[in-house]
């Protein structure tokens, strides 16, 4: 499904999903096979729900070597355009006093992986 969501102008109303299938995809039961659906011929979707499942961040990798990376592993395909980095803070999580010490990023490049 995330391979789907990479392109922006699929799947994304019901105008926009439509069902192709190449000749003889499914048999019937004494053998025939189903008609090519063309693009001509292609079948309109019935119904359509949008995803409304937000993206979660499953894992991060750091790689401190220069130049520094910071590589973010979501549940699914995310717009990078949209990524604000200045919105990210690093922590070393807090210690045995509560001291919680922090860093926000200022700046950087976003890349799709």
């Amino acid at each position: 499904a995330n391979e789907l969501k990479k392109n922006e102008m699929l799947l994304v109303s019901q105008a926009s999903t439509n069902l192709r299938l190449d000749a003889d995809t499914v048999r019937d039961m004494i053998g025939n096979g189903n008609e090519a659906l063309n693009e001509t011929d292609a079948f309109p979707s019935c119904s359509f729900t949008n995803d409304t499942i937000r993206p979660q961040l499953f894992s991060f990798d750091l790689d401190m070597d220069a130049p520094e990376l910071l590589t973010l592993h979501f549940s699914e395909t995310v717009d990078y355009m949209s990524f604000n980095v200045t919105q990210i803070t690093l922590s070393q999580g807090f210690d045995t006093d509560g001291v919680n010490e922090t860093y926000t990023l200022t700046g950087g490049n976003v890349r799709m992986a």
